[in-house]
Formats: C-alpha cells, sequence, structure tokens
C-alpha cells in the first residue's frame, strides 16, 4: 500500500531501505552527492557480497558538471557486487530494496543542501515474487497497481534507459554444498570514457 512522506520522512525512509537491504539495493538518482551520514549508511554495507547494488546517476553531454563526483564513484567502487550506470536525460528518483521502493522529488545528496520542499510515495511489497532479481509481475498485485507500476518502471530504468560503466560481482568456491566467498572481480570498467 501507498503512504505519502515529506521532506524529512523521506530521509528516513531511505536509511532504512539502505539498512534493511538484504539482497538488492536501487539507487536511481539524476544527482548524487553523499554526505557523511549517506556514506557511512553504505559504508556498513561495503562488506556484503550477497548485497547487489545497483546505482545510476544522469549522464548529461551537454552540461559540465558531473551528477555523480569522482569521490563517490570512487567510493562507490569498493563495493564487491556493485553496478553503475548512467542514464541521458534522467530525472527520476527511485530507491529501493526487494521489499519496498520509495519514489520522490529529491536526489541523493547533502540534507543540508535540499532545503526544497520534497514529497515521495512509498510503496511496500508484502508478496514478491523477486524484486532483487527483476523477473517481473509481483505476486499479489493487479497489473496495472501502482506497486506493479513502480516495479516496471524501476526495470525499465535499469535494463533498457541506462548503460553500465562500471561493474563488479563476486567470486565463489563452490563446493557440493556450500560457497565460499573469495573476492570481488571488476567485470566492467569504462569509466575511462
Amino acid at each position: 500500500m501507498a503512504q505519502l512522506l515529506n521532506r524529512f520522512k523521506i530521509h528516513n525512509k531511505l536509511f532504512e531501505i539502505i539498512e534493511d537491504a538484504e539482497e538488492q539495493l536501487i539507487i536511481i538518482s539524476p544527482h548524487i552527492k553523499l554526505d557523511d551520514d549517506y556514506r557511512r549508511a553504505l559504508f556498513y554495507r561495503i562488506d556484503d557480497h550477497r548485497l547487489r547494488i545497483t546505482i545510476i546517476f544522469r549522464k548529461d553531454e551537454e552540461a559540465e558538471t558531473n551528477h555523480l563526483s569522482q569521490e563517490d564513484f570512487d567510493f562507490l567502487k569498493q563495493f564487491p557486487n556493485i553496478e553503475i550506470k548512467q542514464c541521458i536525460k534522467l530525472n527520476a528518483k527511485i530507491y529501493a530494496n526487494e521489499r519496498q521502493a520509495l519514489v520522490t522529488s529529491m536526489n541523493l545528496r547533502c540534507k543540508a543542501q535540499e532545503p526544497d520542499i520534497e514529497a515521495g510515495i512509498l510503496s511496500k511489497f508484502n508478496s514478491i515474487s523477486s524484486f532483487a532479481n527483476l523477473k517481473g509481475l509481483l505476486t499479489g498485485f493487479t497489473k496495472d497497481s501502482l506497486d506493479q507500476q513502480i516495479y516496471d518502471l524501476t526495470v525499465q530504468i535499469i535494463k533498457k534507459d541506462s548503460e553500465i560503466i562500471f561493474k563488479t560481482e563476486p567470486v565463489y568456491d563452490k563446493s557440493f554444498l556450500t560457497q565460499t566467498y573469495l573476492r570481488s572481480e571488476i567485470k566492467i570498467n569504462c569509466s575511462d570514457d
């Protein structure tokens, strides 16, 4: 069921989405500038190789400013299971994990830099097939429900509207019944371009 949030509740909910993510964390924001609080919340997840993180920011060929700083990009590249993508003319802001999604007017920037009035819609998924793996229809929802529309929009931005510039994946030693995390490998690195 959807819930309307104001600026302060949006920040709190975003921290909750980051902290509670178990399988998937999705951050879609045209402008990303991590303040100490957001950096700290993410840093607590830096060794979690099971958590798949997808970050999408705006690629604007006409603008001379970068929508993701080199400092933040270098910080994010340390995560063992991350995909960093860019999207031309991105203006959507969606923050999600496998249980809830926040669609909002707020960019992921320092709280002090955003005195603006913000609003957001929180969608909670009670029964889900697999948001983490982006498999398709949510279970328990109709095709035209708000939850399903948010899911579909997120999948479209991730799979169709954005291009990958950096990706790491965990490498495991797999035996008959167990798998042991060994390291993370860079699979794609187009960041110099």
